[in-house]
């Protein structure tokens, strides 16, 4: 059959959750006593936790508390763990924040964070930090923690993100993929760390670190130049069909993504900016089954983070200071649009002029408004039905 897109505009309905007076730039799931949050961290410096059943809104830490990039991982499901410019903290609903970079050698700034094999992960410009076995806390050599600095010139900057998935820890580079496994303790006193960290990619890599993220046994990214799955140790690239769309695609502003449940289908799901010719917007490219489909949620989206509600998928996005539960309206109306290439007729060279045209199509019960359009190099022609 002809190649063909999908647009789903959706209305975007009621924000689940308001952060007066903020500009959420970060969000990340965490679930901590078995409760449902998600982790938002704004422009100004301040941390809050949204809680994902009753979407009642707890201060993490004021405006200018965190500087510089922040991350989060979750330790357990006791406590979440921040990294950020100036310190290295721990927050639980009923300790608070408490500070502890430079307690026990742990590390007092970072940019990315993750917990494996039993131990915490920090990467800072070249550097990633790992603490002693079972603890967030403890950092000594004399524990078994250490650090290591990336010297192959496989990682051409920095570490942009620590990613953990399928028994591995992802280092992700500009243009390089490292993977860390096998951590074990040597023999002696004190016991050395060992692991292996390999280099599984020289070339693609991700300086967009929100739109990193594990779907099934993949990881799914962006990069400037198109969307890519890491599946084992191969990249690959699968947005072919969207190499018109990538070039209008404003990298100055976040690229992020995550796992959205539509209709009980886990697709791969991105939320970028497109300059379009009519006007700057929010967009949405989605992927299942080897197949793109386009969707809006909303006009002023900037962030897209998935999480859990009750063992349930779902996924959230933010304009600054309103978050909404994409894709959970099951009973509004929605507009798509389905539009075939302009077909060639196996000859390019020549005009064609459409004579008829025809849609079949099963709906429910009810009165469902459809339109038909017939498009050429000339202009649209609408169609009775």
């Amino acid at each position: 059959g002809p190649s063909w897109k999908q647009i789903q505009r959706g209305a975007q309905g009621s924000a689940v959750a308001t952060i007066a007076s903020v500009t959420i730039n970060y969000m990340r799931y965490v679930n901590l006593v078995n409760v449902d949050y998600l982790i938002c961290f704004t422009s100004g410096g301040s941390g809050h936790a949204v809680n994902l059943s009753t979407f009642v809104v707890t201060l993490i830490g004021a405006g200018g508390t965190f500087t510089g990039t922040v991350s989060t991982a979750q330790w357990k499901n006791e406590r979440t763990l921040i990294i950020a410019g100036n310190n290295y903290w721990s927050w639980d609903i009923s300790g608070g924040l408490v500070a502890l970079g430079g307690v026990t050698g742990a590390p007092s700034a970072g940019q990315t964070i993750a917990t494996f094999a039993g131990r915490v992960w920090v990467g800072n410009s070249r550097t990633v930090v790992f603490s002693a076995p079972n603890s967030y806390t403890d950092f000594q050599t004399a524990s078994s923690g250490g650090s290591f600095i990336v010297t192959d010139e496989t990682l051409h900057s920095n570490i942009n993100s620590l990613l953990t998935a399928n028994n591995f820890l992802y280092l992700v580079g500009d243009a390089s993929f490292n993977v860390v496994s096998d951590v074990r303790l040597d023999t002696g006193t004190p016991a050395v760390t060992l692991f292996s960290n390999v280099n599984v990619s020289a070339l693609i890599g991700s300086n967009l670190p929100l739109s990193i993220f594990p779907y099934y046994r993949m990881i799914a990214f962006a990069t400037r130049y198109g969307f890519y799955i890491m599946i084992g140790s191969t990249p690959q690239k699968i947005s072919d069909h969207l190499d018109g769309i990538i070039p209008l695609i404003d990298f100055t502003k976040p690229v992020s993504g995550g796992v959205a449940n539509i209709y009980n289908i886990l697709c791969m799901c991105f939320l970028f900016n497109y300059r379009d010719p009519a006007g700057a917007r929010p967009l949405l490219a989605i992927f299942f089954n080897k197949k793109w489909f386009f969707c809006s949620q909303g006009t002023g989206l900037t962030v897209l983070a998935d999480g859990f509600q009750s063992g349930t998928p779902a996924i959230f996005a933010t304009d600054g200071t309103n978050i909404w539960k994409l894709f959970s309206d099951t009973t509004t109306n929605i507009s798509s649009t389905i539009q075939t290439a302009l077909w060639p007729m196996k000859v390019p060279t020549k005009m064609k002029e459409g004579q008829k045209a025809g849609v079949e199509i099963t709906t429910a019960a009810v009165t469902t408004a459809v339109t038909l359009t017939l498009d050429s190099d000339f202009g649209t022609i609408p169609l009775s039905l």
